[in-house]
């Protein structure tokens, strides 16, 4: 009996024993499984400034990044991701926009009147609510500081009162304020459910990457449009500039961003070093006042606040109340490399902009440091991150339109990923605007990063009227010494298509591709058909020589990003009619090229159609080719083009034709909304012109004569 209870005793000991091992295997199993799926996941939650190895670095049992891997609640508004809070299926006949109408009852600030009238002028916009996939509402939202005079009351209740709310589904809600004295807390403080957030001042811990969208906090005085060009003047190697660091600003006594702030003026060496703050601000400053008021008062007043910017090669940018600041966006306008001493902010459009190629960070526990490291940085480092911040204030954030317009290309990259610009786009000259994916996403085809390695071009010969001269030009255009192909558009006057095709089969050299178009514009769309990315445009009336060509694509070939041609002209401003006025009067400063003779790379021809394809009176702009295509050209470089020779006039100019120029390069104007022109004195001709050597030395000889 005995034997029988040991034996008894001993099997239960082994089956607790069992036990015991099995649970714990499946719970080992189980955390594993969990640590699995959090480094799996987790690269789409850290801060574009992060890496991926900081995911194995982060605290077992984190609550704020494991319970949102995990549990993907979508009634919990911090765990809304486009997977989950997004309807893909109202974009299915593209991205549009749709603005609620204004309501008369729903007071609005000026900014948030700019960002709607960008929106509604913006080629996404759309008044039909069923082709809408993204939806903004007519009540602001902007700033949600109790005491301020721009806060909407009853916010809650008027969003929930939207016809087309859904819970916020692919809603977006701007913010640029949120939270108020004391502790400026940065939840925003109504439940926008599913509603995509692009606000100022988010921290890393707030923001639901791939969903919300971080914004720079910005003025309200911000241009609507055609914002201010960036101020960095040169680009010196190296950039020896009179200070190293820079910072004029509030200094808060107390509260919420008074720590680093109070700590500045042991860095200020009154020399290269340059930390200024003011305790002159608010209503009880005095209340407040430290035995260093003064002393810091007195000095702030001796530095003039842009002369600082301009002169400092690196500028403070430290927190104020909230994450964000003014002064992001001020010194990034002047070059002045932003030094961000503000932990755990998200910075603006860190979904696409790669921030270490335009700003450094400091850490807010290691201010008395920055000197030192700023020191070590190369000037080659400086000389690129000075580059880089005139490229992201120009393209991205010097207007509301840049800003907004910013906004609503990520979404869009969001809701199209397979057709996404990639971020090299989005960092590189001219910004993502310019580098459109649906053209191509091979940068190596764009004009702006290597010259061409393509040694011939496209003739583009347009056709208005039956003429005798129609087999001369061509055979001036077929002797060219890199003729690849030519390309007859019969314009509008369809009865000449089989007499110009008779004619073009008489010139056997080369190929030559005859179509009828109804305007200059519809010939565009035979771009995937050039071969070659350069393209000459000759007008019929212009009695194009070979020599011309030639020397109009050698030209080309250094500076493939740019018009190049003979006829150039001007423009003026009548302060009388208070408009501009296009001019055709000899002068030695021009801004536009005309397409009589001209090269350009093909791209541009593709951006023509584009701009065409979504403006108003497109019938009209449909035949302003030639002011539209320099528009656009100057717009996205910002450089003038390029005249070559001496002519200035054409074979035949009517008053009639001078007008047309004159109202379309109003309506190209009215239609950008600012003028992108650039103005320049250069003229380009060949070696040797018109010098008295011998003629067997001049390689364009029949240049210098005058047409």
């Amino acid at each position: 009996m005995q034997q029988f209870r040991r034996s008894t005793y001993v099997a239960i000991l082994i089956c607790i024993t069992l036990t015991s091992v099995i649970l714990y295997c499946s719970k080992y199993c189980l955390t594993h499984h969990k640590s699995l799926l959090i480094n799996r996941d987790i690269k789409g939650l850290l801060p574009a400034h992060s890496y991926i190895a900081d995911a194995d670095s982060l605290p077992d049992h984190s609550p704020s990044i494991i319970d949102h891997v995990i549990n993907r609640n979508p009634t919990n508004p911090f765990n809304c991701r486009m997977d989950n809070c997004f309807d893909f299926s109202k974009c299915k006949n593209g991205f549009y926009v749709y603005v609620y109408p204004i309501d008369n009852n729903n007071e609005l600030s000026e900014s948030y009147k700019k960002i709607l009238n960008v929106i509604k002028s913006s080629q996404y916009y759309t008044t039909d609510v069923n082709l809408a996939c993204i939806f903004i509402s007519n009540i602001d939202a902007l700033d949600r500081d109790h005491l301020s005079s721009d806060y909407t009351h009853n916010l809650q209740l008027k969003l929930n009162q939207l016809p087309l709310w859904n819970n916020g589904k692919n809603h977006i809600i701007y913010n640029l304020y949120s939270g108020t004295w004391p502790d400026y807390s940065e939840h925003f403080d109504v439940d926008i459910g599913e509603a995509m957030l692009a606000k100022a001042s988010v921290s890393t811990h707030k923001f639901r990457a791939g969903f919300d969208i971080s914004l720079p906090l910005f003025h309200k005085t911000l241009p609507e449009k055609a914002g201010e060009p960036g101020q960095l003047l040169n680009l010196k190697i190296p950039a020896n500039k009179k200070y190293l660091l820079a910072f004029k600003g509030k200094r808060y006594l107390t509260g919420v961003g008074s720590v680093s702030r109070n700590s500045l003026y042991h860095l200020h060496n009154n020399n290269d070093i340059i930390l200024l703050t003011t305790c002159r601000h608010g209503k009880n400053w005095e209340k407040f006042a430290d035995e260093r008021c003064s002393i810091d008062n007195e000095l702030y007043d001796k530095y003039d606040y842009e002369d600082l910017l301009a002169n400092s090669t690196f500028c403070l940018v430290p927190r104020g109340r909230r994450l964000g600041s003014f002064r992001f966006l001020e010194v990034l306008q002047y070059g002045c490399i932003p030094v961000l001493l503000s932990n755990s902010w998200e910075l603006p459009f860190s979904d696409v902009i790669d921030w270490r190629q335009a700003a450094i960070w400091a850490d807010e526990s290691l201010l008395y440091q920055i000197s030192q490291s700023l020191r070590s940085v190369p000037y080659t480092k400086i000389s690129s991150l000075q580059q880089q911040s005139q490229l992201l204030w120009s393209k991205y954030f010097s207007s509301f339109e840049n800003i907004v317009l910013s906004t609503l290309q990520i979404i869009k990259e969001r809701v199209d990923s397979h057709n996404a610009a990639s971020r090299a786009m989005w960092n590189s000259y001219p910004g993502v605007y310019s580098l459109t994916s649906s053209y191509s996403k091979d940068l190596s085809l764009f004009p702006f990063f290597s010259k061409t390695n393509n040694s011939q071009f496209t003739a583009l010969l347009y056709i208005t009227e039956r003429s005798a001269s129609l087999r001369k030009i061509l055979s001036n255009i077929s002797s060219a010494t890199d003729i690849n192909s030519i390309y007859v558009f019969v314009v509008g006057n369809k009865e000449l298509t089989s007499f110009v095709s008779t004619v073009s089969k008489s010139i056997g050299k080369i190929p030559v591709h005859t179509h009828f178009v109804s305007n200059i514009i519809e010939s565009y769309l035979f771009y995937k058909e050039f071969p070659t990315d350069a393209v000459i445009l000759i007008n019929q009336r212009d009695h194009v020589l070979t020599e011309e060509l030639d020397f109009s694509f050698s030209v080309w070939k250094e500076f493939p990003s740019r018009i190049v041609g003979y006829l150039a002209r001007s423009h003026l401003w009548h302060s009388g009619e208070q408009k501009y006025h296009y001019t055709s009067k000899l002068s030695y400063q021009y801004s536009t090229i005309l397409t009589d003779t001209a090269a350009v790379h093909k791209y541009y021809l593709f951006q023509v159609m584009d701009y065409a394809n979504r403006w108003s009176h497109v019938d009209m702009i449909n035949q302003c080719s030639d002011m539209l295509l320099n528009f656009i050209v100057s717009d996205i470089t910002s450089l003038p083009p390029i005249k070559i020779g001496s002519r200035h006039k054409f074979n035949s100019l009517s008053a009639q034709l001078f007008k047309h120029h004159d109202l379309c390069f109003n309506l190209v104007y009215q239609q950008f909304g600012y003028l992108p022109l650039k103005m320049s004195h250069v003229r380009l001709d060949p070696a040797l012109f018109k010098d008295s050597v011998s003629r067997t030395r001049k390689r364009y000889v029949n240049l210098e004569k005058t047409k």
